[in-house]
């Protein structure tokens, strides 16, 4: 007996050992999590469908709710939300007003009913729904968002009380800088109807700036650092065509000037959209290569969710 466990020890050991090496993720699905999917009735009766996942045990867990563009919620957010529950965070994602769960393209016409101005009273009630539940509670919240996210989580960190930090990918953050912008950058882009944001906009907002600044300043956060009450991460490709560059740091400038925390990483020679798990399919029709032209590497986005984690894990636990 004593030859058989001498034997058979030192075989156990190596086996964890190669597990280890070799089956990293299978270690981390064994840690364990639970997926659920929500609806949440706002106050006008509008349903929005989310999908959350969150670390096996009693919790309460910190939270981080993701915010996708205006392209859609795709099929990116899946994999967003389980790496943070496995990492010990509720991951939340849901489609946001006129935009199909875990699909692409809104519903335009819809879209275009003054639908953005009440992206962050939705989001607070969101907020206020998760807050009941057992596994979060009180514990500290973030909000992460992407593209047209990242300027709605921008807005969310001056507009709702009791959030932790604010992570922007790629947002807008100054509407009226943005419109100059795009009447003369955006007609040049190769997909048609890229040629027309401009007027989309003004379709959005019901006016031209000119007509009603108020209403761009409303949605621009830029124009609402004062009253931003929590640490905001800016991220931004530098080569992104579709928002400038200069849009984060004119906002890092004016979060400086009022002595507002803040992070901000600007990644040299990147685009549009980040690519933390897999690169986003834009198929093979107008404009495709373009589209692809502008997907972060492997290794910025990489980078960058060591930083997101980092930034998480000082802000929320």
């Amino acid at each position: 007996m004593k030859y058989l466990r001498f034997q058979t020890m030192p075989f156990l050991t190596l086996f964890i050992a190669l597990l280890v090496i070799l089956q990293l993720p299978a270690l981390e699905a064994f840690a364990g999590t639970k997926k659920t999917k929500l609806t949440f009735i706002m106050e006008d009766g509008q349903k929005l469908r989310g999908h959350l996942e969150r670390p096996v045990g009693a919790g309460a867990f910190p939270a981080v709710i993701f915010l996708h563009g205006s392209g859609g919620m795709g099929l990116y957010y899946k994999d967003m939300i389980q790496y943070l529950a496995r990492n010990g965070f509720v991951g939340l994602a849901y489609a946001r007003r006129s935009f199909p769960y875990g699909g692409g393209r809104p519903d335009r016409k819809i879209r275009y009913r003054d639908y953005i101005f009440k992206d962050v009273r939705d989001l607070d009630s969101v907020i206020n729904r998760l807050r009941e539940l057992p596994h979060i509670g009180n514990s500290p919240i973030c909000v992460m968002g992407r593209s047209e996210g990242g300027q709605i989580a921008y807005l969310a960190a001056s507009q709702i009380r009791g959030l932790k930090a604010v992570i922007g990918l790629n947002g807008v953050t100054d509407y009226l800088d943005w419109y100059d912008w795009a009447v003369t950058e955006y007609p040049k882009f190769p997909i048609s109807k890229f040629k027309y944001a401009a007027k989309n906009v003004v379709k959005i907002f019901g006016c031209s700036p000119k007509e009603c600044i108020d209403r761009y300043k409303a949605l621009s956060p830029i124009h609402q650092v004062d009253e931003i009450n929590c640490t905001i991460m800016i991220v931004h490709g530098e080569k992104d065509p579709q928002v400038p560059v200069r849009q984060a740091y004119r906002f890092a400038e004016a979060l400086k000037e009022r002595d507002k925390p803040y992070e901000l990483h600007v990644y040299p020679n990147e685009g549009h959209f980040q690519s933390f798990f897999s690169n986003p399919d834009f198929g093979t029709g107008e404009g495709s290569s373009w589209l692809n032209s502008q997907v972060w590497t492997r290794k910025s986005s990489q980078d960058l969710l060591g930083k997101v984690m980092v930034f998480l894990n000082e802000y929320l636990k």
